[in-house]
């Protein structure tokens, strides 16, 4: 099995699933979980969004390239895969992230309570970091080609890249 597609059924847990050993992929969106167990270590998509009991993920597999935990309830994220590209963990109640691989080029942490974000690395080509407590922000890397950071509390904004195509900067406390 290389596919795992439970999304919204109504499940409580995933015992087992660290048995998988050849899964790739795994979205168990929508559902009743509180934990996540160990993922098997081939795995490369995770789906586990909206999950609202869900406050921990396990130690994620080095082959994860895909994470998507939006809307759940996760008080901190374990250290990332370095081959991870897309992460969306907007909407939990994160006060801070764990450094951010090189290979990463999405980042989406809207609605949580980040007071300051980690350095970004020279592949992130869009960010959204709308709706925490951010009171500026890192150095942006030439690659940034979008950009969200309203309803911050932000004063100034960092250099912009050249390349940037889209910025959205709207309700912070102070106008820029």
């Amino acid at each position: 099995t290389h596919s795992i597609n439970v999304g919204s059924s109504g499940i409580i847990n995933l015992s087992g699933i660290q048995y998988f050993s050849s899964l790739t992929y795994l979205s168990c969106s929508n559902n009743l979980l509180t934990n996540i167990p160990a993922l098997p270590n081939s795995l490369i998509y995770l789906d586990c969004s909206i999950n609202s009991h869900l406050t921990n993920l396990p130690t994620l597999p080095n082959t994860l390239i895909y994470l998507n935990c939006f809307v759940d309830s996760l008080i901190n994220l374990s250290t990332l895969s370095n081959s991870l590209t897309y992460l969306n963990c907007g909407g939990n109640k994160l006060t801070t992230l764990p450094t951010l691989p090189n290979s990463l080029t999405y980042i989406d942490c809207h609605s949580n309570i980040l007071n300051n974000l980690p350095a970004l690395t020279n592949s992130i080509a869009f960010l959204d970091c709308d709706y925490n407590h951010l009171t500026n922000l890192p150095t942006l890397p030439n690659s940034l080609k979008t950009l969200y950071c309203g309803g911050n509390s932000l004063i100034n904004l960092p250099t912009l890249p050249n390349f940037l195509t889209f910025l959205e900067c709207e309700y912070n406390t102070t106008a820029l």
